[in-house]
This record gives structure tokens, sequence and C-alpha cells, in this order.
């Protein structure tokens, strides 16, 4: 989503530059006080084109392989977004939105995520307690972000960083349900899903199933990363799914269908 995120007392994005220009990209990044970069697609998902660069020769060298390339979301890379390196802890804010009966908004977490990666690949993300200073930190954050960006009714999906001595800082949200889960496990392990929620809201016009949630067990997701090409084997894929404490899955999970090796969420075979 865009809009402006300037207002007093909400911190905005890390700094970033929108464009079509090498030569700009360039220019920007020589402006900026720290020389860690990020350069992706405007309009992408799941890591796809996602390049560190430290130095205006790895930029150069980024922008060639992503410039005028298509994109995992089906378009064509004609704009590129160059920012700066966040470094710190990554978070990602579930929550759905409805009015009050003084037709006011309210936004409701139903979910905090610690995002733990390698670099820009997927590893797992553990389901937080929605309680504590960290995640109500985040929920009151990600609400004001929703303020700005004018979310008033159904989901959304915020992606936020702890960076050190700045505190959260987004990276991006959608008006839109978590991408990846699987809905029977969610509800098994706490009593709902972001869908669930998102509907609920919808029909009632209140913001979440706050008497239907279970006490919350603890929750992981784990991408399935593999380090080379192969095929997924029988015996140990019978034996993962069987595990007590995998209790569902995405992604097609095929004995012998063919794995690559994962370099971003898109080459991940499920989680």
């Amino acid at each position: 989503m865009t809009g402006s995120l300037s207002r007093p007392g909400v911190r905005c994005r890390g700094r970033s530059l929108s464009t079509d220009s090498l030569r700009k990209a360039l220019a920007w990044a020589g402006l900026q006080p720290d020389g860690e970069f990020v350069l992706k697609p405007v309009d992408s998902a799941g890591s796809d084109g996602v390049r560190f660069c430290s130095s205006p020769a790895e930029i150069r060298a980024a922008w060639q392989h992503l410039h005028q390339v298509p994109n995992a979301m089906g378009g064509s890379n004609e704009r590129l977004v160059l920012q700066e390196r966040l470094r710190g802890t990554q978070y990602v804010v579930n929550s759905v939105s409805g009015p009050t009966p003084s037709d006011l908004t309210r936004h409701t977490v139903t979910e905090i995520w610690a995002d733990h990666r390698t670099g820009h690949r997927y590893d797992r993300l553990d389901l937080l307690p929605v309680t504590g200073i960290i995640p109500r930190m985040l929920s009151r954050y990600a609400a004001s972000v929703l303020n700005v960006l004018g979310v008033r009714t159904g989901p959304a999906h915020t992606e936020l960083m702890c960076v050190p001595r700045r505190g959260p800082v987004l990276i991006e949200t959608g008006a839109r349900p978590e991408g990846s889960y699987d809905p029977a496990a969610m509800r098994e392990a706490t009593g709902s899903d972001h869908v669930r929620d998102a509907v609920y809201a919808t029909l009632t016009g209140r913001p979440a199933l706050v008497a239907d949630r279970r006490p919350q067990r603890f929750v992981t997701k784990v991408s399935l990363v593999a380090p080379h090409d192969g095929t997924l084997d029988r015996r140990l894929l019978q034996t993962l799914l069987t595990l007590p404490t995998v209790r569902g899955h995405v992604g097609a999970l095929t004995p012998g269908a063919p794995v690559v090796r994962t370099v971003d969420l898109l080459t991940s075979r499920g989680g």
C-alpha cells in the first residue's frame, strides 16, 4: 500500500528510492550515510529478485541482472527499489480492522510472528504471545501505520523490523490476509486463522474472534530449504509428515518430485 508515513509519531520505512534509472540509483546511494543497500523489484513476492549491495559496482551488477526482466508476479521490472539495508529482528503482524459503534476504526492484532531468515532466505516464523513489551509495541506501531494508510476494514499483513536505537521500522503492509499458511493447523493451535478472522469481521462488524481463542501453544512455521537440487525422498518425507509435532504443511510434497536449490521463498518446496 502507499501513503504518507511522515506525520509526527509514526516512523516511516527505511530510506528508499524507486526509480527506472541506474544513474539516479547510483547518485542516491552516494548520498546515503551507510553503504549497505537492498535492491529489489517494485512489484514481486517471496524475496524474488532481492539483492544485497555494498558498493556502486554491486548495485550496477544487480541492476543489470534485474532491470526489465520478468518477475514472480508476471510483470516486468521496469522500476526497481533501492533502500537502506536494515539490521535488526524482523516481525510479521497480522490484523483485522473494523468500525466501532461510534464509527471509529479499531485494529485488532490476531498474530505476531518473529521472522528468522538467513540473508533474504526464509528459515522459520515463531508465533509470539500478543502480550509483553515487544508485542504491545509492535501492535501499537502497526495500528498507527494502518491508520495513516487509511485501512478501515478487513485483514492486513504488516512486516516490521526492530532496529537498535531506532525501534520498529516499516518494511511493507498489504491489505490482505497472510499468504502462506495452513488454516486447519492454525485453528488447532489458536482457535482461529487470519482468513476466518477477516470473514468474521466483515460479516459481524466485530474485528476478531476473541472469545473463541484457545490458550496459545508454541507454533513455528519452518520453510523447507534444499541445499542442492534433488528429489523428495519417499521414506524421509513420510517420517517428517508423521511426526507428532507436525500439524500441517503448505506446498505440494509429492514423493519423487524434483527439488531445486532454495534461494528464496519461491524455490522453497513448502513448509
